[in-house]
């Protein structure tokens, strides 16, 4: 029934007494019938697939049999039998979304290009959340995690994707690490609280979130127009603060990896300290910023292709004491504004 634009009501004939017929019901069935505004679940349902009622806008109440062994429905929104995972929210039903307690899993794609949605509130029993959940939500404003709860949270991938309702985002204490693309396209985005017991900023966490100006950590002030990255973060994953408008960076001590592109294309960005002990900045990592000196400490041990890259601004460029760079890579300074550098004499090869 995909796409049934006129179809507004849907009925299931009971089984019969004793019988042991189930009936499932197959990926996108009803999706797009966006006359359908409510629908009643029968008892013998045992399946139910990806994206049933995807593009269905105007649907608002989700019902289930009270007899299903499966299946049961909260204020109108679909949930498994013990109400620990939400499967299905219609998105007609209310701009302001919150869970039971019980719940401990937000699926993928629950939320995806749900415009109505305003603010979600996600509570403190919340273990995971799926990849695409809130993904495409441009008029979502507000996310509250509600304090609390022992266990760590995961995040799935491409999570606030497109969401340019943000403006300001806080993860909760209980989260170690960010979700792959979890802002992606994420163009309102300003401002973000990173959770002290944070380990990982993942791949493309903030790409392309053109109005990222401030990243603070929870406890300690922030500071205007500076990413200020937790004690226990190790790694910069690839892609993960290109195309922000942030302008300063300062990473934590044991930092020993920057990635791919990593603050690629961050125009804004002038100033951030390399900690001794780093080993490695990956191709285009600074490519096209206004940094304007660095000391590349001695304990790095490879430096990718195309770093610094049309940073016009970049003068002044030393490597630390001890350095053993054996190969300049290709495209390193192209562009840059260096007249002069002094290399290590550990360098051998010049791309």
């Amino acid at each position: 029934f995909r796409n049934c634009t006129a179809l507004s009501n849907i009925s299931f004939e009971e089984a019969e007494e004793g019988s042991a017929a189930e009936i499932s019901i197959g990926n996108s069935a009803f999706s797009g019938c966006t006359s359908l505004t409510s629908i009643t679940l029968p008892a013998h349902l045992t399946e139910l697939n990806t994206g049933t009622f995807a593009g269905c806008t105007t649907l608002q109440n989700v019902y289930v049999d009270a007899d299903n062994a499966a299946y049961t429905s909260v204020d109108g929104a679909l949930y498994n039998k013990n109400i620990t995972e939400i499967l299905f929210y219609p998105q007609g039903a209310s701009t302001d979304v919150s869970f039971p307690d019980t719940v401990t899993t937000i699926g993928a794609n629950l939320f995806q290009n749900n415009t109505i949605i305003e603010r979600i509130t996600i509570g403190k029993n919340v273990t995971s959340i799926g990849n695409y959940a809130f993904s495409g939500c441009t008029n979502l404003k507000e996310v509250i995690f509600e304090e609390g709860g022992t266990e760590p949270i995961t995040f799935g991938t491409y999570l606030f994707q497109n969401c340019n309702g943000l403006t300001e985002f806080t993860f909760p204490e209980r989260a170690t690490a960010t979700g792959q693309n979890m802002f992606r396209f994420a163009m309102n985005l300003q401002r973000v609280t990173l959770s002290s017991k944070m380990t990982s900023i993942a791949t493309n966490t903030f790409w392309y979130s053109l109005s990222l100006t401030t990243v603070s950590v929870a406890g300690q002030e922030a500071v205007e127009g500076t990413a200020i990255l937790p004690a226990g973060v190790t790694e910069i994953a690839s892609g993960s603060f290109a195309f922000t408008a942030i302008s300063e960076v300062v990473l934590p001590a044991g930092v020993t990896s920057i990635g791919s592109n990593a603050f690629q294309y961050a125009y804004d960005l002038a100033e951030i300290n390399l900690p001794d002990g780093l080993e490695s900045i990956g191709n285009g990592a600074f490519q096209e910023t206004a940094l304007t000196s660095l000391e590349i400490p001695g304990t790095v041990t490879s430096l990718g292709n195309y770093v610094f890259q049309n940073c016009y601004s970049l003068t002044e460029v030393t490597f630390g004491e001890g350095s053993k760079i054996e190969t300049i890579g290709s495209q390193l300074f192209l562009n840059s504004g260096l007249e002069s550098i002094e290399l290590p004499e550990t360098v051998t090869t010049i791309s």
